[in-house]
Protein backbone atom coordinates (compact mmCIF):
# COMPACT_ATOMS: atom_id res chain seq x y z
CA UNK A 1 0.00 0.00 0.00
CA UNK A 2 1.07 3.32 -0.82
CA UNK A 3 -0.23 6.73 0.38
CA UNK A 4 -2.00 8.49 -2.30
CA UNK A 5 -3.47 11.66 -1.03
CA UNK A 6 -2.91 13.54 2.59
CA UNK A 7 -4.91 10.44 4.56
CA UNK A 8 -5.49 7.94 1.86
CA UNK A 9 -3.64 5.01 0.69
CA UNK A 10 -4.12 2.24 -2.53
CA UNK A 11 -2.66 -1.30 -3.02
CA UNK A 12 -0.29 -1.46 -5.25
CA UNK A 13 -1.12 -4.24 -7.62
CA UNK A 14 1.85 -3.82 -10.38
CA UNK A 15 4.14 -1.79 -11.95
CA UNK A 16 4.33 -0.09 -15.30
CA UNK A 17 8.23 0.10 -14.97
CA UNK A 18 10.48 -1.77 -12.78
CA UNK A 19 14.45 -1.51 -13.38
CA UNK A 20 17.08 -0.65 -10.75
CA UNK A 21 20.02 -0.43 -13.43
CA UNK A 22 18.43 1.63 -15.83
CA UNK A 23 20.03 5.02 -16.37
CA UNK A 24 16.97 7.67 -17.20
CA UNK A 25 16.15 11.43 -17.06
CA UNK A 26 14.12 13.10 -14.73
CA UNK A 27 12.20 16.11 -13.87
CA UNK A 28 13.35 17.65 -10.24
CA UNK A 29 10.62 20.07 -9.71
CA UNK A 30 10.80 21.60 -6.28
CA UNK A 31 7.71 22.57 -4.23
CA UNK A 32 8.41 24.58 -1.15
CA UNK A 33 10.90 22.14 0.91
CA UNK A 34 9.80 19.17 -1.13
CA UNK A 35 11.65 17.87 -4.18
CA UNK A 36 9.71 15.58 -6.51
CA UNK A 37 11.90 13.82 -9.24
CA UNK A 38 9.70 12.14 -12.46
CA UNK A 39 9.96 11.44 -15.69
CA UNK A 40 8.61 14.11 -17.97
CA UNK A 41 6.16 11.57 -19.67
CA UNK A 42 3.82 11.13 -16.20
CA UNK A 43 1.03 12.94 -15.30
CA UNK A 44 0.69 15.05 -12.62
CA UNK A 45 -2.68 17.16 -11.46
CA UNK A 46 -1.68 21.21 -12.29
CA UNK A 47 -4.45 23.20 -10.52
CA UNK A 48 -6.13 19.96 -10.41
CA UNK A 49 -6.14 19.38 -14.46
CA UNK A 50 -3.84 16.38 -15.82
CA UNK A 51 -1.01 17.86 -17.33
CA UNK A 52 2.47 16.18 -18.45
CA UNK A 53 4.99 16.50 -16.09
CA UNK A 54 7.45 18.01 -18.92
CA UNK A 55 4.53 21.13 -19.07
CA UNK A 56 4.66 22.33 -15.71
CA UNK A 57 5.82 25.28 -15.12
CA UNK A 58 7.66 27.21 -12.13
CA UNK A 59 4.28 29.29 -10.62
CA UNK A 60 2.26 26.04 -11.18
CA UNK A 61 0.76 24.51 -8.45
CA UNK A 62 0.68 21.12 -7.72
CA UNK A 63 -2.22 20.39 -5.18
CA UNK A 64 -4.08 23.39 -3.36
CA UNK A 65 -1.00 24.95 -1.93
CA UNK A 66 2.44 23.07 -3.43
CA UNK A 67 3.57 26.01 -5.78
CA UNK A 68 6.71 24.99 -8.22
CA UNK A 69 9.55 27.11 -7.52
CA UNK A 70 12.60 25.34 -9.43
CA UNK A 71 12.26 22.79 -12.23
CA UNK A 72 16.23 21.00 -13.07
CA UNK A 73 16.72 17.97 -15.16
CA UNK A 74 18.69 15.32 -13.45
CA UNK A 75 19.71 11.74 -14.06
CA UNK A 76 19.02 8.72 -12.07
CA UNK A 77 20.00 4.90 -12.18
CA UNK A 78 16.37 3.44 -11.58
CA UNK A 79 12.92 3.81 -13.02
CA UNK A 80 9.79 2.59 -11.43
CA UNK A 81 6.35 3.35 -12.27
CA UNK A 82 3.97 1.65 -9.61
CA UNK A 83 0.42 1.19 -10.47
CA UNK A 84 -2.23 1.71 -7.79
CA UNK A 85 -5.47 0.36 -7.50
CA UNK A 86 -6.98 4.41 -7.16
CA UNK A 87 -4.58 5.29 -10.35
CA UNK A 88 -2.67 7.79 -7.56
CA UNK A 89 0.03 8.22 -5.80
CA UNK A 90 1.61 10.22 -3.89
CA UNK A 91 5.35 11.01 -3.48
CA UNK A 92 6.85 13.91 -1.91
CA UNK A 93 3.92 15.37 -0.89
CA UNK A 94 2.59 15.95 -4.34
CA UNK A 95 -0.46 13.57 -5.74
CA UNK A 96 0.52 12.49 -9.40
CA UNK A 97 -1.50 9.98 -11.13
CA UNK A 98 0.30 6.43 -12.00
CA UNK A 99 0.10 6.48 -15.75
CA UNK A 100 2.56 7.88 -18.34
CA UNK A 101 0.90 10.18 -21.24
CA UNK A 102 1.94 7.41 -24.01
CA UNK A 103 -0.38 9.29 -26.81
CA UNK A 104 -0.38 12.71 -28.12
CA UNK A 105 -4.21 13.20 -26.74
CA UNK A 106 -5.31 15.05 -23.33
CA UNK A 107 -3.61 13.95 -20.57
CA UNK A 108 -7.15 13.65 -18.87
CA UNK A 109 -8.35 11.61 -21.48
CA UNK A 110 -5.42 8.93 -21.10
CA UNK A 111 -5.83 8.87 -16.93
CA UNK A 112 -9.42 7.79 -18.04
CA UNK A 113 -8.37 5.77 -20.75
CA UNK A 114 -5.95 3.91 -19.00
CA UNK A 115 -7.46 3.29 -15.76
CA UNK A 116 -10.17 1.25 -17.74
CA UNK A 117 -7.86 -0.80 -20.00
CA UNK A 118 -5.97 -1.98 -16.84
CA UNK A 119 -9.41 -2.81 -14.94
CA UNK A 120 -8.45 -6.26 -16.20
CA UNK A 121 -6.04 -6.85 -14.94
CA UNK A 122 -6.71 -5.26 -11.74
CA UNK A 123 -9.09 -7.16 -11.35
CA UNK A 124 -7.37 -10.61 -11.83
CA UNK A 125 -4.73 -9.13 -9.19
CA UNK A 126 -7.31 -8.64 -6.66
CA UNK A 127 -8.28 -12.57 -6.79
CA UNK A 128 -5.08 -14.66 -7.55
CA UNK A 129 -1.84 -14.78 -7.31
CA UNK A 130 -1.37 -13.51 -11.16
CA UNK A 131 0.24 -10.64 -10.22
CA UNK A 132 2.74 -12.08 -7.82
CA UNK A 133 4.41 -13.88 -10.47
CA UNK A 134 4.93 -11.01 -12.83
CA UNK A 135 8.33 -10.23 -14.14
CA UNK A 136 10.53 -7.26 -15.88
CA UNK A 137 12.62 -8.62 -18.50
CA UNK A 138 12.64 -5.62 -20.58
CA UNK A 139 11.79 -3.06 -17.38
CA UNK A 140 8.34 -3.20 -18.22
CA UNK A 141 5.92 -5.52 -16.88
CA UNK A 142 5.54 -8.82 -18.81
CA UNK A 143 1.33 -8.38 -18.07
CA UNK A 144 1.55 -5.00 -20.35
CA UNK A 145 4.53 -4.50 -22.33
CA UNK A 146 2.84 -5.86 -25.63
CA UNK A 147 0.24 -2.84 -24.89
CA UNK A 148 2.90 -0.52 -24.20
CA UNK A 149 4.78 -0.98 -27.35
CA UNK A 150 1.09 -0.90 -29.28
CA UNK A 151 0.99 2.91 -27.60
CA UNK A 152 4.77 3.70 -28.22
CA UNK A 153 3.99 2.43 -32.12
CA UNK A 154 0.71 4.16 -32.27
CA UNK A 155 1.80 7.56 -31.18
CA UNK A 156 5.23 7.09 -33.05
CA UNK A 157 2.83 6.74 -36.61
CA UNK A 158 -0.09 7.89 -36.36
CA UNK A 159 -1.54 11.55 -35.87
CA UNK A 160 -3.93 12.83 -32.60
CA UNK A 161 -6.97 12.33 -34.55
CA UNK A 162 -6.36 8.83 -35.77
CA UNK A 163 -4.86 8.37 -31.61
CA UNK A 164 -8.32 9.45 -30.60
CA UNK A 165 -10.54 7.22 -32.74
CA UNK A 166 -8.81 4.13 -31.52
CA UNK A 167 -9.26 5.54 -28.12
CA UNK A 168 -12.96 6.31 -28.78
CA UNK A 169 -13.17 2.96 -30.87
CA UNK A 170 -12.36 0.54 -27.85
CA UNK A 171 -13.66 2.69 -25.25
CA UNK A 172 -17.14 0.74 -24.80
CA UNK A 173 -15.01 -2.19 -23.99
CA UNK A 174 -13.28 -0.73 -21.59
CA UNK A 175 -15.94 0.83 -20.09
CA UNK A 176 -17.78 -2.70 -20.02
CA UNK A 177 -14.28 -3.72 -17.94
CA UNK A 178 -14.56 -0.89 -15.78
CA UNK A 179 -18.16 -1.27 -14.82
CA UNK A 180 -17.54 -5.75 -14.48
CA UNK A 181 -14.91 -4.53 -12.04
CA UNK A 182 -16.92 -2.29 -10.11
CA UNK A 183 -19.82 -4.34 -9.78
CA UNK A 184 -17.25 -7.45 -8.76
CA UNK A 185 -15.78 -4.73 -6.39
CA UNK A 186 -18.63 -3.40 -4.58
CA UNK A 187 -21.80 -5.92 -4.81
Amino acid sequence: FVKTSNDTYSRVYSFGHKDHSKHAEYLQIHVGGDVLEISGLHILFVDGKATLAKDVRVGDYLGASQRVVKIEIVHRRGLFAPLTESGKIMVSGVTASSYVGLLDLNPSLQTYFYDAALSPLRLVCQFSAFCENESYPTGISNRIARWVRVGENVRQYTSPLVQLIAVLAVSPLLVGFGMLEYMILNP
